[in-house]
């Protein structure tokens, strides 16, 4: 079995199946993944044997240019990586590599390209999102507590505009052509698979790909330092500690939200610590307006209770 991993953060989501797939007799595995991605350690990048994973990275070879219309700016990087993807796949094909199986994740565009290199290929794609926007005519008499759009216009402090659901329509060309161009899709659950268009829900099947278990889950034993030299340590009844985790401290993850509640949170609870994690990015939605980031932001509002 000759199996073909792409994923512009390789391994993403696909970690415990290219670790499986690699160690079994006579499979032979390949990823390919940005120049940015981590790759797998304890995998080799280069063999053939049981246990070996061969990691080809790849870089566009320019960003989207600053000209581009804001609507299409996704679009023209989803080409960006589809082509260099397009050039890795030729080359394997120039070596006698001819994949049985295709599985990628297409959000970045690597596989706009994947079956003009190899057309008779089965190609399976990993369906995470597809975006749904709220009507303008009729927003304020939507039910906010049974909402059925999942993208804009959930928080009604940051109001939708025309301008918003025009980018995220256009954004969908991109999700559209991979749904077209895939055999298979897999989302790994049921609610995010119910995103997609009616027509392609046919392709799609729910498949989780797994919770490791064994390594992630409470620690009795978790203890942590704060820079101010507080010994935070788990199930501690005199300083019960509350986290928020996320890769960005962001409104679309609710950090705004959780930031507001602390205050009644710690007059209630005055024996209570927080600890919070995240990068101060955005990965969805927009920068405020009026501070570098949200969690400096947050911290100007509440910060100070």
């Amino acid at each position: 079995m000759r199996i073909l991993l792409i994923h512009q953060n390789f391994p993403g989501q696909f970690r415990h199946v290219a670790a499986e797939w690699a160690r079994r007799p006579g499979w032979q595995v390949i990823g390919i993944g940005r120049d940015t991605a981590p790759g797998l350690p304890g995998l080799t990048d280069i063999g053939t044997g049981p246990g070996a994973l061969r990691l080809i990275r790849y870089k566009p070879h320019r960003g989207v240019h600053r000209e581009q219309h804001h609507y299409l700016r996704r679009m023209e990087d989803a080409v960006l990586h589809g082509q260099a993807v397009a050039r890795v796949l030729l080359q394997l094909k120039k070596e006698g590599f001819t994949p049985d199986v295709i599985l990628a994740h297409p959000g970045w565009g690597e596989t706009l390209y994947a079956k003009d290199v190899f057309p008779h290929t089965r190609l399976v794609h990993y369906c995470e999102w597809f975006y749904n926007t709220p009507p303008l005519d009729g927003l304020d008499q939507l039910d906010r507590a049974t909402w059925p759009y999942a993208d804009v216009g959930f928080d009604p402090e940051f109001p939708v505009t025309f301008d918003d659901l025009a980018r995220i329509r256009s954004w969908n060309a991109l999700h559209l052509l991979n749904l077209q161009n895939c055999d298979a899709g897999i989302s790994p659950t049921h609610w995010q698979k119910a995103q997609h268009p009616a027509a392609y829900l046919d392709k799609i099947t729910v498949a989780h790909e797994g919770i490791d278990t064994e390594n992630l889950g409470p620690d009795p034993d978790a203890v942590i330092k704060t820079p101010s030299g507080e010994i935070l340590k788990a199930n501690d009844p005199d300083k019960p500690v509350i986290t928020y985790v996320a890769r960005n401290l962001e409104p679309y993850r609710g950090f705004h939200t959780f930031m507001r509640a602390l205050p009644a949170v710690q007059r209630e609870h005055r024996n209570a610590h927080v600890v919070i994690v995240g990068g101060d990015d955005v990965s969805y939605g927009a920068r405020p307006k009026d501070a570098k980031n949200w969690r400096e932001k947050m911290l100007a509002e509440v910060g100070s209770q």
